[in-house]
């Protein structure tokens, strides 16, 4: 990786922990709130669609400097979709399996999905991707 790649990275990184630490902190307090109210796997369900809006609105131009099709957000969702069922696995293994207390169930719920959200992401707006097959 050239030092130019090795930059152009970092700053992704840094702008997507940005991004992801305003979304990640305002839909884990709305998590953590619900869940005292329902079931965590509702209460997860609810702020993880909020989040996804949020991601799917900001990640291709502020994460990645990118202008998309809406074939790649489209595809972005749906990525976000596959991640939410990970993290609904995550909450059911941590809340129901081993009987984890709340706090920890988000947070470990949170760093899985987060983790993969970059993941996707990179994959769908970096901009050395091809647009094979995706436009």
């Amino acid at each position: 990786m050239s030092a130019f790649q090795a930059g152009r990275t970092a700053g992704q990184v840094t702008r997507f922990i940005v991004a992801g630490a305003v979304n990640t902190g305002v839909t884990g307090a709305i998590f953590f709130g619900l869940s005292l109210a329902m079931a965590p796997s509702l209460a997860y369900t609810i702020a993880f669609c909020l989040g996804v809006g949020f991601a799917v609105a900001i990640t291709p131009r502020f994460v990645f400097l990118a202008r998309v099709a809406h074939t790649r957000r489209a595809l972005y969702a749906l990525w976000y979709a596959l991640v939410y069922l990970v993290g609904l696995g995550v909450v059911y293994l941590l809340h129901d399996g081993l009987g984890l207390d709340r706090p920890v169930v988000v947070v470990l719920t949170l760093a899985t999905t987060a983790t993969l959200g970059f993941a996707g992401a990179r994959r769908l707006f970096h901009s050395d991707v091809t647009a094979e097959g995706l436009e």
